[in-house]
């Protein structure tokens, strides 16, 4: 499954006090989640912020949308990972991705590194059978 070829929604609001931006891929709703149990979150990091926590420029929205594309296209080759649900919000856009098999985090460095990101980064793996930020922040 191609991500560029799904339907994606869109959202704001606030989340934890701050303005958040949210796409949620709606073309996964159908997905048996336990065949993708494990989430990897990337948070891609701004380096030029706005008081309310957005990217400052458009620079830096051109650099956070690159690294975006980047790191999906590239976590998809590697590990077939489903690119699920994007947050923007408090200095941060964080990328979720499930996989079917959980990944060493020198793996997932490696393949976030091969994407060259223009912006600061980290990233955690959890085991998520249910996709609770998929299902609870976009119902």
């Amino acid at each position: 499954m191609n991500y560029k070829q799904q339907e994606w929604s869109s959202a704001h609001g606030t989340l934890g006090g701050k303005r958040t931006y949210m796409r949620k891929n709606a073309s996964l709703l159908p997905v048996d989640k336990t065949q993708f149990p494990h989430v990897v979150i990337v948070n891609l990091i701004y380096r030029e912020v706005r008081e309310d926590g957005l990217p400052a420029a458009d620079e830096e929205l051109s650099r956070l949308d690159a690294t975006e594309e980047s790191v999906a296209d590239q976590m998809q080759a590697a590990f077939g990972a489903l690119f699920g649900l994007i947050v923007t919000s408090d200095g941060a856009r964080d990328l979720f991705f499930f996989l079917p098999e959980p990944e060493s985090d020198d793996a997932i460095e490696a393949v976030i590194e091969s994407c060259e990101p223009r912006v600061g980064y980290d990233f955690s793996m959890h085991e998520d059978p249910s996709w609770e930020p998929y299902v609870e922040l976009m119902p």
